[in-house]
């Protein structure tokens, strides 16, 4: 595989004849309940785009015949699916364990995730809510989000997460900081099992929003009762959930705005596929994570992790889809920009070596990913030359 193969920079490209183009803008917002099954499909479709932001999308008889598109560069996606890139809302791109990080040079850690995000972007991931977490003290924390800050400059769009997981390390000084030096725009904390206790997770979001960071939360197993409900009265952006929600949450994140990050490649509760089922039902905003940690078993595509959320959680294919691609944008504040195909939004999307989307459910374990545009470059793609001669 080749990283960074350029189309055009700036100008027209057109990407032509798609066998079926899933367009996901039919609201201009996060979807819940029926609304997550519109995958706002286009047989036969293209994309117009220019200077890396979508034009029109649209049939490919309308949009070849715009004037624009008749000296484009064209990439020719007959017989494949084109869609989104893949968001993923939770993963730690630093795959250190706690302690350790100390003793890692900066250049390593640097490396180590820049390994890792081409990865994840060969298989079709465009976006990343990139979590800390690792360390067991400020310091370590920041070191991180510097490795992290390092990145910023590769195709792939990170939104850097300040976490706590172990204790409260972030105080005033330390979180001014992280915010004056631009490392990271969101504070999250864990809650329960090896985390922070429920009066120094509001304290400490408190402190985050006060100085500007939008807020989130990791709910372990046995976090406190009320932990829910905290969070979503000081508005925070998502919850991501490592072992399930308790019916009554599930109640309360069902008519709240915070979204709940669903990982289903990582281990959880017997109960839980069927509660996650009942939190769509119940019409709570979803979005989907790999999980991926130094010390969790999870995995780096976001296939995979739509295939699980069917598998696992009872979600439909059309479901997982929304939540892996428009749903998690909105979950990581990035909903005004990428996620889906329209108008305005950046070129983020892959093709896929389908020809219809359900074959992401039928062929578990495999990278269907043929290219991923961002902002309008193709910055990975699949490069099979041939069988070798006789």
């Amino acid at each position: 595989m080749s990283l960074y193969l350029s189309t055009k920079a700036a100008g027209w490209t057109l990407i032509r004849g798609a066998r079926q183009l899933l367009t996901l803008h039919h609201t201009r917002g996060p979807r819940r309940a029926v609304e997550l099954a519109n995958l706002g499909a286009i047989t036969d479709g293209s994309v117009l785009l220019h200077n890396g932001v979508i034009e029109a999308v649209g049939p490919t008889r309308r949009v070849e015949n715009l004037a624009q598109a008749r000296d484009a560069e064209e990439i020719d996606a007959s017989g494949r699916v084109v869609m989104p890139a893949f968001i993923d809302a939770h993963a730690c791109l630093v795959q250190v364990t706690a302690g350790t990080v100390q003793n890692i040079p900066a250049t390593r850690l640097e490396a180590q995730a820049d390994q890792l995000l081409k990865i994840l972007a060969s298989h079709g991931t465009g976006s990343i809510g990139a979590v800390t977490g690792c360390a067991l003290d400020a310091s370590g924390e920041v070191k991180i989000l510097r490795a992290m800050h390092a990145l910023q400059s590769r195709p792939v769009d990170l939104v850097p997460i300040a976490a706590v997981t172990n204790r409260v390390w972030a105080d005033e000084e330390v979180l001014r900081s992280v915010k004056g030096r631009k490392l990271a725009s969101v504070a999250q904390v864990r809650c329960g099992e090896g985390g922070v206790s429920a009066a120094d997770t509001e304290s400490f979001l408190t402190l985050a929003q006060r100085l500007g960071f939008a807020v989130r939360c990791e709910m372990a197993r046995g976090h406190d009762a009320g932990m829910v409900e905290a969070a979503i009265r000081l508005q925070a952006l998502s919850i991501s959930v490592m072992e399930g929600f308790k019916r009554d949450e599930i109640e309360m994140l069902a008519s709240s705005p915070t979204f709940a990050i669903l990982l289903p490649a990582r281990n959880l509760a017997d109960e839980s596929p069927r509660l996650m089922r009942q939190l769509v039902d119940a019409g709570g905003w979803i979005a989907l994570g790999s999980g991926l940690g130094p010390e969790t078993d999870a995995t780096g595509s976001m296939q995979t992790v739509v295939q699980l959320a069917c598998r696992r959680f009872g979600l439909t294919l059309e479901e997982a889809i929304c939540a892996a691609t428009c749903n998690a944008a909105w979950a990581l504040g990035l909903g005004g920009l990428t996620g889906s195909l329209e108008h305005g939004k950046s070129a983020d999307l892959i093709l896929l070596n389908a020809s219809d989307y359900r074959e992401i459910q039928h062929f578990e374990g495999t990278n269907l990913t043929h290219s991923l545009i961002k902002r309008g470059v193709v910055v990975c793609k699949e490069d099979f030359p041939g069988w070798p001669a006789d």
